[in-house]
């Protein structure tokens, strides 16, 4: 393949055709940020959340109103009296800009858009002093298009923040090779800090960047310098951990480093049922849909024990079982590993609170813009092979090769090295396209590293080195559209679903039953659709059409507990009792610990 001279890692001032270039791309991201925004205030879910958002929002509500009334439906997840379940980062970045502007639902959008937008200049940023310029225009080109970006900039989730606080940890770090005095990495650690207080998992970064800056340092020839500036990113990360710490001991006497939630994780992702994915049920632990459901759980795990537990030990029990499962199922656990090593690299969109392929497929503004992880990990691959290739015979090429294999290789491995440790985070748990999202603008970097010298090499007029990079680039598209591991999205039908529980929720019924009849054209298999055509129907006092399609439901899916209990509620509603009763006692026979069937039942009994 043809080879151009490598580029120097030096960082020139900024030249006024960046700034231009900078400019036009930040304003085509907020163009496309902008559209999706409209398309979302039009949406049933814009000022509806559910699951994860549902319990940001709630939990940021009350930290600025003090009111900790749980929503409607939901049961009490005794935040202030408990450690943290959920990482509390992006819960108070939420209440601060609640605080600041008001309730309103659109405020939180507007400002992660501003967030995404500044998540390109940090990419910028981190590329330009990684690779040089051209590298650096390129990856904010691709950082600022990309629609999952775009799409989490939307949500109450955490990616965006967690995106903007590990690149600016980057950018400092990467500047380490140039000066790694003790402010920078003290800066770095606290960044890093509070990434994990946004995802815990984000901790692992801490040692890789203190062993990354001790072997840059002393690179130097200053082994103490070296050392120091180690013990320096580790006292950051641990004093912007701290305040969740001793919050957690001081409100429940319980010591939970930052959040409560690993061992329930671990089990969800280690267990018989297991599939690499998030898995709502467990048999004998009942529903863990939101953390709503957290309390519940902890009561079951309580009476298998048979005493009461702090969170810290209810943590512990179900990493004991997790580890209960690897232990006497140890072939199991290897191809559950190996398979969730393979979904995060799928080229699916991997759906948990939403169906992502459809948000995608069915947005005027997403839907349109070309590119997905796929077309991601080619480029990606690409641009490692030729990071390689250049680093080979830029050593070979006289005194300008020598200073860029100075730099060059750090940042690569610095940047691989994140790359690796967040992946390997989420490997013993289960996968979402919304975990890896933040590994995102990592990819697209050394993605613009291979566009970058490829349009080089066509500016070199290298026509045969630029036709086998061409060539290249397709080996690698069609290699990482392989998918070793199946993967069934959702599909149109539960999109249609989870739009007609929002219209419930909205009280406009003849919207849901429109979204229930959509869904059941779309898949007429599909329990979920039944169920919701059975809500709506009992809703608008049509009962028999209701008890109908709540049978169908159960027909469908017979094993299903939540299913037997709606029809239940169907039953109960339309005056049968005897038949509700049946179906509540069925549904406990299927999951003695599925605690709305027992609640039914008490409820049927007591009344008159």
């Amino acid at each position: 393949m043809g080879q151009t001279e490598p580029m120097p890692i030096a960082s020139p001032p900024v030249r006024r055709w960046e700034w231009l270039a900078l400019g036009a791309i930040l304003l085509l991201g907020l163009a496309l940020r902008v559209a999706y925004l409209r398309e979302l205030a039009a949406s049933p879910a814009f000022d509806r959340p559910v699951v994860d958002p549902a319990f940001h929002d709630y939990w940021a509500r009350a930290l600025v109103s003090g009111d900790w009334t749980p929503p409607p439906g939901q049961g009490d997840p005794q935040v202030p009296t408990t450690p943290y379940l959920r990482p509390p980062g992006y819960p108070h970045f939420l209440a601060l800009i609640y605080a600041l502007t008001g309730p309103s639902y659109l405020t939180p959008r507007i400002a992660q858009l501003l967030l995404g937008l500044a998540n390109v200049v940090l990419a910028y940023a981190l590329a330009r002093r990684s690779f040089g310029p051209g590298v650096g225009i390129v990856a904010a080109l691709l950082v600022s298009t990309y629609w999952i970006l775009i799409y989490c900039e939307g949500q109450f989730q955490e990616p965006t923040l967690l995106i903007a606080l590990l690149l600016a940890a980057l950018c400092l770090l990467a500047g380490c090779v140039e000066r790694a005095g003790l402010g920078r990495v003290f800066a770095t650690g606290v960044l890093l800090g509070l990434a994990a207080l946004v995802r815990p998992n984000a901790l692992l970064l801490v040692p890789a960047a203190a062993l990354w800056v001790w072997w840059v340092v002393r690179s130097s020839r200053n082994g103490r310098r070296a050392a120091g500036a180690a013990v320096a990113l580790a006292v950051g990360a641990a004093l912007a951990i701290a305040p969740a710490t001793i919050r957690n001991y001081r409100v429940a006497r319980d010591s939970v480093l930052i959040s409560a939630n690993s061992g329930v994780n671990l089990f969800i992702g280690n267990n018989p049922h297991a599939r690499g994915l998030y898995l709502r049920h467990v048999p004998g632990y009942g529903y863990f849909d939101n953390c709503f459901d957290y309390p519940a759980l902890v009561r079951t795990a309580e009476e298998k024990v048979g005493r009461p537990l702090k969170y810290s030990e209810v943590s512990d029990y179900f990493a004991g079982e997790a580890r209960r499962f690897i232990r006497e199922q140890p072939g199991a656990f290897l191809k559950l590993t190996l398979r969730r090593a393979a979904l995060f690299w799928t080229p699916a969109e991997i759906s948990h609170n939403e169906v992502l392929d459809c948000e995608r497929e069915f947005s005027p503004t997403l839907g349109h813009i070309p590119g997905g992880f796929r077309e991601v990990l080619a480029l990606t691959l690409l641009g490692v092979l030729r990071l390689v290739l250049d680093a080979r015979s830029g050593q070979r090429s006289g005194p300008p090769a020598r200073e860029w294999s100075r730099t060059t290789p750090a940042a690569a491995v610095l940047l691989g090295g994140a790359i690796l440790v967040y992946f390997l985070s989420y490997l013993l748990f289960f996968e979402t396209a919304l975990y890896r999202a933040p590994l995102i603008p990592l990819l697209l970097i050394f993605a613009a590293y291979g566009v970058w010298r490829w349009v080089q090499t066509i500016r070199a007029r290298d026509g045969v080195g630029a036709a086998r990079w061409a060539g290249g680039a397709v080996a690698f598209w069609v290699l990482a559209g392989y998918q070793p591991v199946s993967y069934q999205s959702p599909g149109p039908a539960m999109w249609h679903c989870r739009r007609g529980d929002l219209y419930i929720q909205a009280g406009r019924p003849d919207r849901a039953e429109e979204e229930a009849r959509a869904a059941l054209n779309a898949n007429p298999a599909l329990p979920d659709a039944s169920a919701l055509l059975a809500g709506v129907l009992q809703a608008q006092g049509r009962a028999a059409e209701a008890i109908a399609a709540a049978r169908e439901a159960v027909r469908l899916s017979p094993n299903r507990m939540d299913l037997h209990c709606l029809l239940g509620d169907v039953l109960a509603s339309a005056g049968q009792r005897a038949a509700a009763e049946a179906e509540y006692r069925e549904a406990l026979r299927l999951d003695p610990a599925y605690a709305r069937a027992g609640e039914r039942l008490k409820a049927l009994a007591g009344a008159p």
